[in-house]
């Protein structure tokens, strides 16, 4: 599969917040539904070895959603709607999703080839996206600006761990402050 720029990733990422009227710290699990999706949470640790923290796959032809998010309950919220996000960037970006062939794609899940070859193309552009998708460049911005560039609040607006706010912050070139 060929790769995608990061700008077209935080593109897209920003185009559908915006057709989708999200605000900061959205419910994605609610969103997830919205878009024909159904969510599995999974408390079993044997489901996600290795770090696996969520996956999707599309449903069954006879099922009423059209894909199926299973995401690890164990982990803090944060990390969860990163990873629920990271799923969506996988259905938008790998599975073919917003394109009339959705259903005849023979791709049926992504990110198989993680734990053979470690950290994939399709899972650092699935990363791009999550963070493009919770937290929008024109966004951020103006929240880290609104608040000074402290770290902690600009992630608690966010609804994202200060890791992923620092990640995105230095993505975009902007310092931030640590409280």
């Amino acid at each position: 599969m060929s790769t995608v720029s990061k700008e077209y990733i935080n593109d897209l990422a920003q185009q559908l917040y915006d057709a989708l009227n999200l605000k900061p710290n959205f419910d994605i699990e609610e969103l997830i539904k919205q878009l024909g999706g159904k969510i599995v949470h999974d408390n079993s640790i044997q489901s996600f070895i290795d770090d696996f923290d969520a996956k999707i796959v599309k449903a069954n032809y006879d099922d009423e959603e059209q894909f199926i998010v299973t995401i690890a309950d164990f982990k803090h919220m944060n990390r969860k709607r990163f990873s629920m996000a990271h799923e969506l960037g996988h259905l938008f970006l790998h599975m073919n999703f917003l394109k009339k062939d959705y259903w005849c794609n023979n791709l049926d899940a992504v990110g198989s080839e993680r734990y053979r070859y470690g950290h994939s193309m399709e899972e650092k552009e699935a990363d791009e996206f999550a963070a493009a998708f919770l937290m929008p460049k024109n966004q951020f911005k103006c929240i880290a600006k609104e608040n000074d560039y402290n770290i902690e609040k600009i992630a608690k607006i966010f609804g994202v761990s200060r890791q992923a706010a620092t990640i995105r912050a230095n993505n975009l070139k902007i310092d931030l402050v640590n409280s």
